[in-house]
C-alpha cells in the first residue's frame, strides 16, 4: 500500500487499494470513505481527529452519553469529508462531478445542525450557573446539621 498525500494539513494516510483492481479507491471529496483508511494513530491526521473528539467531548461536564458520543463521531467524520473536499475539489474546477456543490452544501448544513444539536445536548447536561455543586451542597448540609447541635433555642 502506498502513502498518498491528501493535501494541506491533512497529513499522509495509507489508502487501501481495491482488491483485484488496478485503480485505487476514491481518496478525497464527498465520495471518499475515510472509515476504510488504515490511519496510524501516530499520524498528524489521527492526532488532529483525536483532539477534535476530545474538544467536543469536553463540552459535556460529566462526559458525553452514548448519543453524544455517536454525534461527536458523526461531526468528526463529516468535518473530515468536507475538509478533504475543500482541500482538493474546490481548489480545482477540473474533475468535479456535476451536482457535487449541492451535495457539499447539504452536508455542510447537516454538519451545522449536528453541531447545534451537540451544543444543545451539552447545555442540557451542564448545571445552570446558579445551581450549587453537589459537593458544595452536601458540605452545606453537614454545616447546617452541626450548627443545629450547638444552637439552643429558647422558648418563651
Amino acid at each position: 500500500m502506498a502513502d498518498k498525500d491528501n493535501g494541506n494539513a491533512l497529513g499522509k494516510a495509507k489508502v487501501p487499494q481495491k482488491k483485484g483492481a488496478n485503480a485505487s479507491m476514491i481518496t478525497h471529496g464527498l465520495y471518499c470513505d475515510p472509515s476504510k483508511w488504515e490511519i496510524d494513530g501516530r499520524t498528524l491526521l489521527a492526532k488532529q481527529l483525536n483532539q477534535l473528539r476530545a474538544g467536543l467531548a469536553a463540552l459535556f461536564p460529566g462526559g458525553p452519553d452514548k448519543a453524544g458520543a455517536l454525534l461527536i463521531d458523526r461531526i468528526v467524520y463529516k468535518g473530515l469529508k468536507l475538509a478533504l473536499y475543500e482541500a482538493t475539489d474546490l481548489t480545482s474546477a477540473e474533475g468535479v462531478p456535476p451536482g457535487s456543490e449541492m451535495k457539499y452544501l447539504q452536508m455542510s448544513n447537516s454538519l451545522r445542525e449536528d453541531i447545534r444539536l451537540l451544543s444543545a445536548m451539552a447545555k442540557a447536561q451542564a448545571p445552570s450557573p446558579g445551581d450549587p455543586d453537589l459537593k458544595e451542597y452536601l458540605e452545606a448540609l453537614k454545616r447546617a446539621a452541626r450548627a443545629v447541635k450547638f444552637v439552643e433555642v429558647e422558648r418563651g
